[in-house]
């Protein structure tokens, strides 16, 4: 697992605030936060776009951190 710097938790939090404030009316996005993949890589961590349906393409990745889609069931 790879340590993170203050700088990087910095960069990642105004990451998730920006995507969050993007997709805030979104119908299908239920949250987003900071964690690992689903897939159990514990090596980078991600901002993650909880959605309650399959709906739209989303961005890859915000300022270098990869954008991880999860679909609730």
């Amino acid at each position: 697992m790879q340590q993170q710097n203050s700088e990087f938790w910095t960069k990642a939090t105004q990451a998730r605030e920006e995507l969050a404030s993007q997709l805030q009316d979104h119908p299908d996005v239920c949250f987003v936060d900071l964690g690992y993949p689903q897939d159990g890589d514990q090596d980078e961590i991600a901002l993650r776009i909880h959605v309650c349906d399959d709906g739209d393409d989303f961005p890859l990745e915000i300022d270098g951190i990869p954008v991880i889609v999860a679909r609730s069931r």
